[in-house]
């Protein structure tokens, strides 16, 4: 019999699996600290947990050291011949609850500067829809570590790196040209060239700062050279909304501030040549809990409805 088996058999003499349940947490996360997070369980509850296992089974399963945790040879045996069926049992639980309410605690991390257009219309509708339910909102301009910092989704701009985890694009955004009423009269720009001096630049994109102009079939290529470097969207959309310079903004931050005429289009005629993707971003699980199903299908909704207010940028 292979040792894992031994293990197995083990543990359905005792009947405990809530100590197997915290031992397969911490490996899919990656330590303990993500799996509190992902799990919302105590860290010190989940550590207990597998010391009991491996005190039961007298094997280690964990190497642990100050800044990592990974399984030994036998806790690679046994979370290979655990997490499958682990998953099924609590899927089977999860279907067997006919209970529909949804609680719990929903940890999402996303870009800082949607925080009207998006993070608050969601929260809004959260907390009307189900006021058992906790959001735990993690904004940063930096993408996160997903699985480390223990997320349930995350929403992300533009390209994404390859990962094991689902991405699913769920709206479509571009760029716009745009600064105040008093800055465009005080400084014509006519032609897109004329923006390079001016340009307020994100500092993702400082080492490579060319831009595309389309109008037409007619086609330019510019490379800024503005003063003013910033890592921080927000920052950017401030110092335009308080006329300093000019720069691109994403449409859906904004088209209300175009609506009531705060800021206005540069160079109408002409678009940025780049289209982008928002992607909602979850873990590859076989089960996914019922609070993050719904607040997946409420973030949704919120895209959905803003996106046809966001074209009216580009109008």
């Amino acid at each position: 019999m292979d040792h894992s088996d031994t293990l197995i058999a083990d543990l359905k003499s005792t009947g405990d699996l809530a100590d197997l349940s915290a031992f397969v947490a911490v490996v899919a996360a990656g330590g303990f600290t993500a799996a509190a997070n992902r799990s919302g369980t105590d860290k010190s509850q989940l550590s207990r947990r597998v010391r009991a296992l491996e005190e039961r089974l007298a094997v280690r399963l964990l190497n642990r050291t100050t800044r990592s945790i990974r399984p030994t040879e036998a806790g690679q045996r046994l979370y290979a011949a655990s997490v499958g069926p682990l998953a099924d049992l609590l899927h089977s639980l999860a279907e067997a609850n006919t209970e529909d309410v949804v609680r719990g605690v929903v940890r999402i991390g996303g870009p800082a500067w949607v925080t009207g257009q998006l993070w608050v219309p969601l929260i809004d509708r959260a907390r009307t829809a189900y006021p058992e339910l906790s959001i735990d909102l993690r904004l940063s301009d930096q993408i996160a570590d997903f699985v480390a910092e223990g997320f349930d989704m995350a929403l992300r701009l533009g390209n994404l790196p390859d990962s094991s985890l689902i991405a699913r694009r769920v709206a479509s955004w571009r760029y716009v040209i745009v600064a105040t009423p008093r800055w465009a009269a005080q400084n014509p720009i006519a032609e897109p060239e004329d923006l390079a001096e001016h340009w307020i630049e994100y500092a993702s994109y400082a080492r490579s700062p060319h831009w595309r102009f389309a109008r037409g079939e007619e086609k330019r290529t510019i490379r800024t050279a503005g003063k003013i470097l910033v890592n921080s969207g927000e920052a950017m959309r401030d110092l335009v909304t308080a006329g300093v310079s000019t720069t691109a903004l994403p449409d859906f931050i904004v088209w209300d501030a175009l609506a009531s005429g705060q800021l206005v289009r540069l160079l109408p005629d002409w678009r940025v040549d780049h289209e982008h993707g928002m992607y909602l971003v979850t873990a590859n699980r076989r089960y996914t809990p019922q609070r993050v199903v719904a607040v997946r299908t409420l973030l949704e909704e919120v895209l959905q409805a803003s996106e046809e207010n966001w074209a009216t940028a580009h109008l």
